[in-house]
């Protein structure tokens, strides 16, 4: 019997400018949509950023930026936990 392969993670990295934010987080379904995980750091520009090892597929997420929900500007949207809208990234 031949084992299963994984497909291989890929670094993905998610960015968001928020200049006048305290913190931001990224949630989504690559994490069970738990706070406190993902901080972002921010770099020059008030251009928050993360880099995420996940598996080829569509994936859903949100920032969370001082505590509240806010999706990606730069993103398709979709349906999402409770009826809320998500942004989805594609990893390829």
């Amino acid at each position: 019997r031949r084992a299963v392969e994984e497909p291989a993670l890929k670094p993905s990295e998610f960015t968001l400018k928020a200049a006048k934010a305290r913190s931001v987080e990224l949630v989504g379904d690559f994490n069970a949509w738990k706070p406190g995980i993902l901080k972002m750091k921010r770099g020059p520009g008030a251009l928050w950023a993360v880099v995420v090892p996940l598996r080829p597929g569509p994936h859903k997420y949100l920032f969370l930026v001082d505590g509240e929900p806010r999706v990606d500007p730069g993103a398709q949207t979709t349906a999402g936990p409770e009826g809320r809208r998500v942004c989805l990234r594609p990893v390829r």
